[in-house]
């Protein structure tokens, strides 16, 4: 089961996903906004898609939500997007036109369902609806999105993991702190480079220096 904790950075808190010790890393965040790639048929933020009606800008038809482009999936044309890692948090604008509706359903790696469907929430051709989010008791690898009715449907600015942030001191992405990212820190040790932030990885206190408190903050949560 993931677990929810609070990251201190300076006097600010911000909500984040942690991954529980021997969890599987959850897939790096990042965001699709579809503006300038297809990713019909390639790897792009861990995440395969095969099916819909591919990228809307193609058929010069588009759908009006955080950009002028969006994917577009057609009753008949359901959408598979199949996930190289794990999902536990997801954020997406899911839209429909005029005389359409549509769901996007998540699964597990045993192809179990989970979670809550999201049903699309608004028309884009008359207003950019809502973003919907979703946090999961336990990591998804598939999402299946069907359309219907008379229209397509559309997704835009499709966020995988926005909420997730690795342990302090993960700096080899792994979701464990240990002896790589200790090498990794000692190997930055001093000031950083300009611009600081955000390129510099072993800088944990935010001084923009790697030193002795970022060394006991990765101690601290050593797990390796």
């Amino acid at each position: 089961m993931w677990s929810r904790t609070n990251v201190l950075i300076g006097a600010l808190t911000i909500g984040s996903m942690a991954a529980p010790a021997g969890a599987t890393c959850p897939l790096p965040a990042c965001t699709i906004d579809f503006d300038s790639a297809c990713p019909d048929a390639m790897e792009v933020c861990g995440a395969s898609f095969t099916g819909g009606f591919t990228c809307a800008f193609e058929f010069l038809d588009f759908c009006y939500s955080t950009g002028l482009f969006s994917y577009r999936v057609d009753p008949g044309f359901p959408l598979t997007i199949t996930l190289s890692g794990d999902l536990v948090d997801i954020e997406v604008f899911f839209a429909n036109v005029t005389g359409s509706s549509g769901e996007m359903r998540f699964f597990n790696a045993d192809d179990q369902e989970v979670g809550t469907p999201f049903q699309t929430n608004g028309n884009c051709l008359v207003v950019m609806p809502a973003a919907q989010s979703q946090v999961f008791n336990e990591p998804v690898r598939r999402i299946e999105v069907t359309a219907s009715g008379l229209g397509p449907v559309y997704l835009d600015t499709f966020r995988v993991n926005p909420a997730f942030v690795p342990p302090p001191g993960d700096l080899d992405g792994d979701c464990s702190v240990g002896i790589v990212d200790f090498l990794m820190l000692l190997a930055a040790w001093g000031p950083c480079p300009i611009p600081c932030p955000p390129f510099c990885p072993g800088d944990l206190d935010g001084d923009c220096n790697v030193g002795i408190t970022d060394f006991l903050m990765l101690l601290a949560n050593w797990t390796a």
